[in-house]
């Protein structure tokens, strides 16, 4: 079977590395620089991969948790100075199924 690469140039080790140790930490660390810090898209890729890239990683991320990047949405630095331990109690208390899945992954970090 053919090795598929999901991070640009990355070689299959560096790669599977990624997704073993890092990706959940990544996730984490995008779903806090997004909803809490206000960054963009661009900005938590540089922050947290180490890397310059265009914010499509990040924004795949985010929108597959349940997470509206799409500025209308307004959802970038929605939680700014606020305890994230509350925050993640109130998502996980909501009867939004996504809202449940993003509780549970700050919920998991704190």
């Amino acid at each position: 079977m053919a090795d598929i690469l999901i991070l640009n140039d990355v070689d299959i080790k560096q790669q599977n590395k990624f997704l073993i140790d890092d990706y959940p930490g990544f996730i984490y660390s995008a779903v806090y620089g997004y909803l809490f810090e206000g960054l963009y898209l661009r900005e938590i890729e540089a922050k947290y991969l180490g890397k310059e890239c265009q914010g499509f990683f990040a924004k795949n991320v985010l929108n597959c948790i349940g997470i509206n990047t799409s500025k209308k949405a307004k959802n970038c630095g929605r939680y700014n100075g606020k305890d994230v331990d509350s925050v993640a109690k109130a998502l996980l208390s909501d009867t939004d199924p996504m809202a449940n899945n993003i509780g549970r992954i700050l919920i998991k970090k704190i």
